[in-house]
């Protein structure tokens, strides 16, 4: 929130703070290269690629109804939350969804443009139990819903380790898509078919080193390709 120059709404009502159990299936986003394209980029140029990832993340809160969305400057943060209508395997198979949406949508902004952008998307995903956070302080602009937890957290980690057009997914994920590949991975759709690709070794060796990734997810988390785009998809980024 930007404060400077805003007129606050102050409340009487006493700060608390309440918090509920559930799970979540998260996916970050972030755009690789993004600080050194725009050293040299115009301000204005820095401002419509950002105001561009705004209407991609709309786009995808419209077409695959996530419960929360963050903007983070260059980065974005979406979250499902489990229910009665949205169980772990479809929130999953929605961000999935929505890593393909993200990566079509900006593959087709570089091969249509004549600038230099940065490279592409880097997708983590992760799913688990989390915490929602309803905060009540005397300030309203303050008192936003939010979610904290580990698979916050691991998202985040996965997400690191993915390069543009790349898609990494937690252990968790990943066994949750094995129970039922044909559902998420339409091996028998070769315009959708995806694969779980397993990391090399340097990817392994970046994400053991990643402080607060459980054990399971510094060996056991893949990436997530789609065959048809191998030439540019499915990157991780590791040098």
């Amino acid at each position: 929130m930007y404060l400077k120059n805003r007129q606050l709404t102050a409340t009487s009502d006493r700060s608390s703070a309440h918090g509920a159990a559930c799970t979540v299936i998260v996916m970050y986003g972030d755009l690789r290269d993004f600080s050194i394209w725009a050293i040299d980029a115009t301000p204005d140029a820095v401002a419509n690629l950002v105001q561009e990832q705004y209407e991609r993340v709309l786009q995808i809160v419209n077409d695959h109804h996530p419960d929360f969305y963050k903007f983070m400057g260059d980065g974005f943060l979406l979250v499902w939350e489990t229910d009665t209508q949205t169980n772990v395997e479809v929130g999953l198979l929605r961000a999935i969804d929505a890593a393909y949406h993200i990566h079509k949508s900006y593959y087709f902004k570089l091969v249509e443009g004549n600038i230099k952008l940065p490279a592409g998307y880097g997708v983590g995903i992760s799913l688990g139990p989390a915490v929602k956070v309803q905060p009540r302080t005397i300030i309203t602009e303050f008192n936003e819903i939010d979610f904290v937890g580990y698979p916050l957290n691991c998202g985040a980690r996965m997400q690191t380790l993915a390069g543009a057009f790349g898609v990494t997914l937690c252990a968790r994920s990943v066994s949750t898509i094995e129970t039922d590949p044909d559902a998420f991975l339409y091996p028998s759709e070769p315009e959708f078919a995806r694969k779980l690709s397993t990391p090399s070794a340097k990817a392994k060796i970046k994400a053991a080193s990643l402080h607060g990734l459980r054990v399971a997810d510094q060996t056991d988390f893949r990436y997530l390709t789609w065959p048809r785009h191998n030439r540019r998809w499915g990157l991780d980024g590791i040098p």
